[in-house]
């Protein structure tokens, strides 16, 4: 009895759950495709930065000479 009971309120409170998601869901959405698009922003300027940094290092120093 007792079982039953707590595995209807469990289930009612999983569905009260549900519903608040359902309600928040296009809010989460547009937050994660958000994360996401920032993320995939910082891992390529990431990337870029090692694809960039060796140049830089080896090239650096001789702008600098040829600045003055």
């Amino acid at each position: 009895m007792t079982v039953g009971v707590s595995l209807s309120i469990t289930s009612w409170g999983s569905l009260r759950a549900v519903q608040s998601k359902m309600r928040i869901y296009p809010v989460f959405y547009s937050f994660m495709s958000t994360w996401y698009f920032f993320n995939c922003c910082f891992f390529l300027t990431i990337s870029l930065c090692f694809a960039f940094l060796p140049s830089v290092l080896v090239f650096g120093p001789f702008s600098f000479l040829f600045l003055f």
